[in-house]
């Protein structure tokens, strides 16, 4: 939340949205690049396993309403510390995706794919890792948002060669999210969506919000942009009156006054 509030803020109080990722950063784990959920009113990092990998976002979009090139360049290595502590931490297979380890993380709570029938805990013996068994469409749509973002910064702040390490490290990683998570519908090649994965390589059977990540941030190629978009506008599935639902309506778990259902 922290995250989109700078990024609204920065509009017309950008020196408040620019103290507010201040703050998440006072409190960076320096070993592992961790950013916590919240900061309590003693400047003390916690809550619970922290949030998404948005941080880099929210710093580029201040900056680019700002135009705070000091900012940027004040900011850039905690998004780069934030981003290795994903791969680091969160990759249990050490495959270059990455799982979350548990609903808050996601900021998605208890969100359908969470539930104790879809989601189960893995331990990499040799890393120490600890995740869920599925990889995620939003965490890895984000991380490839997160290299973009670098990728642009380090081009602001005169770095041509990393400018050019994570934007190629960004495409790699774009081409492969298309491959592993976009299921076509069953018996329609014109329509899809973007779904976890567990790591046996089938899909987990939930069409939530977290495959809207990958429009978000411009994963899906053109194609695949237009079957999703069949999709949401289905409205047996997605299209309602005022908005798209957390989950599918189709989902039996789905309930019109669910938290995240």
């Amino acid at each position: 939340d922290t995250y989109k509030q700078a990024v609204a803020m920065a509009r017309f109080a950008p020196e408040v949205a620019k103290a507010q990722l201040r703050l998440i950063v006072s409190t960076q784990d320096e070993h592992t690049g961790h950013l916590p959920d919240k900061v309590d009113r003693c400047g003390h990092g916690g809550g619970c396993s922290g949030k998404p990998p948005l941080f880099g976002w929210a710093v580029w979009e201040v900056y680019r309403a700002t135009g705070d090139l000091d900012f940027l360049r004040e900011m850039y290595p905690a998004i780069e510390a934030f981003h290795g502590f994903w791969y680091a931490h969160r990759d249990v297979r050490g495959v270059g995706l990455c799982s979350w380890t548990e609903g808050m993380e996601s900021g998605m709570d208890d969100g359908v794919r969470f539930l104790p029938e879809f989601a189960h805990g893995v331990r990499n013996q040799s890393t120490q890792v600890n995740a869920l068994d599925f990889w995620s469409i939003d965490l890895n749509s984000y991380l490839y948002l997160d290299k973009r973002v670098l990728a642009l910064a380090a081009d602001k702040l005169g770095n041509s060669s990393a400018a050019a390490a994570w934007s190629a490290s960004a495409d790699a990683l774009r081409s492969r999210l298309q491959q592993v998570f976009y299921v076509a519908d069953s018996g329609s090649a014109d329509s899809g969506f973007f779904q976890d994965r567990y790591m046996n390589g089938t899909a987990v059977p939930v069409q939530g919000c977290e495959g809207y990540a990958a429009l978000f941030a411009e994963v899906a190629s053109a194609p695949q942009a237009a079957a999703m978009a069949r999709v949401l506008a289905d409205e047996r599935r997605f299209l309602a009156n005022f908005s798209l639902p957390t989950v599918s309506r189709a989902d039996r778990h789905y309930q019109p006054r669910g938290y995240w259902k």
